[in-house]
């Protein structure tokens, strides 16, 4: 599940006024000022909550010899993906500053819990490069990927999460974050079995993501 960046505001100096002295006079004889600082604002941490796939070990395997090989044909790679943060988004169910609101955890695993489905392949095998992102997309339509996501959409919106679902399904496994542009092409296909599927939060910018939940498919 493939980050933002917020300031703090810098101290400032507060000069109150003295008596008797003139606007820009610089010092007056005999009476020194300290300068009041406010402190800065504890910067917020924002986190990002979906649901996504993650590929097992022999397509983690295939993700990192694709990525070798790219780097031989001396395309730039300079942000690649953590292999334990390989993953296909299915759904983003909410960003938030410092925290999660308490019912949204339950309520997005108990949808989970409901969503009953068999075991399906997924393969990867399109090149794409996107805003300084390489990305791989499946070219057979993934049409049982398809099925899965709208049933785990089905069962989230059943559980009253609509309003914080904000984007649309477009299946792509990201392998590099900050790549250089390659013509869209075929390459050897990262696949696997899809058995389980897990609820991540994301922490932006700390190249970290907290499993929240895991559920294996079952009819």
């Amino acid at each position: 599940m493939t980050a933002s960046s917020f300031g703090s505001p810098s101290p400032r100096t507060a000069r109150s006024r003295i008596p008797g002295r003139k606007s820009g006079s610089g010092r007056q004889a005999g009476i020194s000022q300290l300068p009041l600082f406010s402190l800065p604002a504890q910067r917020p941490l924002m986190c990002n909550v979906f649901f996504a796939l993650g590929p097992d070990a022999t397509a983690k395997a295939q993700c990192a010899s694709l990525l070798q090989s790219l780097r031989s044909e001396r395309i730039a790679l300079e942000k690649p993906v953590e292999v334990d943060r390989l993953h296909v988004s299915l759904c983003n169910i909410g960003g938030f500053f410092d925290q999660i609101p308490r019912e949204h955890l339950p309520a997005a695993r108990y949808a989970a819990a409901h969503v009953r489905i068999d075991p399906f392949t997924v393969s990867f095998d399109q090149l794409h490069s996107a805003k300084g992102h390489m990305l791989l997309r499946p070219s057979d339509g993934a049409p049982a990927l398809y099925a899965f996501q709208e049933a785990l959409t089905k069962a989230l919106i059943g559980a009253g999460m609509r309003r914080w679902m904000t984007w649309k399904f477009r299946p792509h496994l990201t392998l590099c974050y900050d790549a250089g542009a390659v013509p869209e092409r075929s390459v050897a296909p990262v696949t696997w079995t899809v058995r389980d599927f897990v609820l991540i939060e994301s922490l932006y910018g700390r190249h970290r993501h907290i499993e929240r939940g895991r559920w294996a498919l079952q009819p």
